[in-house]
């Protein structure tokens, strides 16, 4: 009896110190958090399946977010640990330069987020996490030295775009990805439906937007999807865009691309 009770103490203990004090509510507004030095980027943690991640890993976290220099899968790898360090699961992998900016300023930084059960299938475990970052960091160093990296072969990959607020229309699209310098020390990608601006990419390697400025005029041909979910946690529904943007491609691969992407759900 008295192993049952020690056992459901430290249990309890690990509950305690592995979640939030409840500052970090559903209005809590991570943009105004002092932990924050350099800026706030909001993104989804992958590979939370693979964790071991327990009920008493649900819920709010603050903890740290860690380059990894030796992960076999990814070399840009950053790993995501809540409060008492456990692994918990990765941000989108291949982002080089929120990997760098981690390595460059001792190999971790601040992050909090959140834990929670599937929108659908409630055991599965979905999380968002919010990592101290400035997309631009690693650009504006790199402007600094005068270099300026683009793409040497083709290229074609998927990226996370943020959602305009005036744009509500779920499903496919087809339109251009516009490179966009709104100011001296920022660039961003504008996703259209050729018509209409969809959304902006704003945490972007600048490679990305070196290589369709100088190959492409500042202008190519895009596609993807606009979808939504509602956060369990409260209530809030959340947009998401995905944008595939094709750079130095054959007219050949590209249609490839589109025939698979058009058979999908």
């Amino acid at each position: 009896m008295e192993i049952l009770i020690v056992v459901i103490l430290i249990v309890a203990f690990i509950v305690m110190i592995g979640r939030d004090s409840g500052v970090f509510g559903s209005d809590f507004n991570p943009y105004n958090d002092d932990n924050f030095k350099l800026g706030v980027y909001k993104t989804i943690i992958k590979g939370t399946q693979y964790r071991w991640l327990f009920p008493w890993d649900m819920g709010v976290f603050h903890g740290k977010a860690v380059a990894q220099t030796n992960n076999p899968h990814d070399k840009y790898a950053v790993a995501i640990y809540n409060g008492i360090g456990k692994h918990i699961g990765f941000a989108p992998r291949g982002y080089m330069t929120l990997h760098q900016s981690i390595l460059d300023r001792g190999g971790s930084v601040y992050c909090c987020g959140l834990l929670r059960s599937g929108d659908y299938n409630k055991s599965v475990i979905l999380g968002d996490v919010y990592i101290d970052f400035d997309p631009n960091y690693w650009e504006i160093k790199r402007r600094e030295s005068g270099i300026k990296n683009i793409y040497k072969s083709p290229n074609l990959k998927r990226y996370l775009f943020d959602v305009s607020v005036d744009y509500r229309i779920f499903g496919k699209f087809y339109g251009e990805a516009h490179v966009v310098d709104y100011d001296n020390e920022s660039q961003h990608i504008v996703i259209t439906d050729g018509k209409t601006s969809i959304g902006v990419l704003h945490a972007i390697d600048e490679t990305v937007y070196n290589s369709i400025e100088y190959y492409h005029n500042g202008k190519t041909m895009a596609w993807g999807y606009v979808m939504n979910d509602t956060n369990d946690h409260n209530g809030k529904v959340n947009i998401y865009g995905f944008v595939y943007i094709p750079i130095k491609c054959s007219q050949n691969k590209i249609d490839k691309a589109l025939s698979a992407f058009k058979q999908t759900d």
